[in-house]
């Protein structure tokens, strides 16, 4: 366990946990991508978090389609959701007006709370089924990344 309620096999698939098993740096950044970013998180929502990705290898990130330099594979990131919404299903276009609203109110929160409790995260990606978080350094005057993404690869 990295913290109370993230643990390595969350964000990692068995490939990548036999690629990052390497990497040392990553190892360091992924600990402090759950205790400054992932468990505040948890905490502040009061309800389980499903990790959609997080630790991606370089291979696997080209395989999918990731951005060439995304945070996931330096283990600074993780795209998150709450555990109770089908986000593959609003990924699709498919998914609820419910689970629409639990997942805006998710982002709203996160980003209520980026001045605050959250302020290890440097980008933060809203995309329909989950939000992206990363702890990447921040931009000039504190300048945090957002965006819209449509999918895997739109990260800046």
């Amino acid at each position: 366990r990295l913290t109370a309620n993230w643990s390595v096999d969350e964000l990692c698939k068995t490939i990548d946990w036999q690629m990052l098993s390497f990497n040392t740096e990553a190892q360091n950044h992924l600990r402090r991508l759950c205790l400054t970013a992932l468990q505040p998180i948890r905490d502040l929502w009061g309800a389980p978090i499903d990790c959609v990705s997080g630790y991606r290898s370089p291979q696997r990130n080209a395989r999918i389609g990731g951005a060439t330099q995304s945070q996931h594979m330096f283990g600074r990131a993780a795209d998150i959701t709450p555990a109770d919404i089908d986000w593959a299903a609003l990924r699709s276009g498919k998914g609820s007006e419910k689970d629409a609203a639990k997942l805006r109110e998710f982002v709203a929160m996160i980003e209520h709370h980026l001045g605050k409790e959250l302020e290890a995260i440097g980008g933060i990606g809203a995309y329909l089924g989950w939000v992206h978080v990363d702890i990447r350094p921040r931009g000039e005057n504190g300048h945090i990344y957002r965006w819209q993404g449509k999918g895997f690869g739109s990260e800046r």
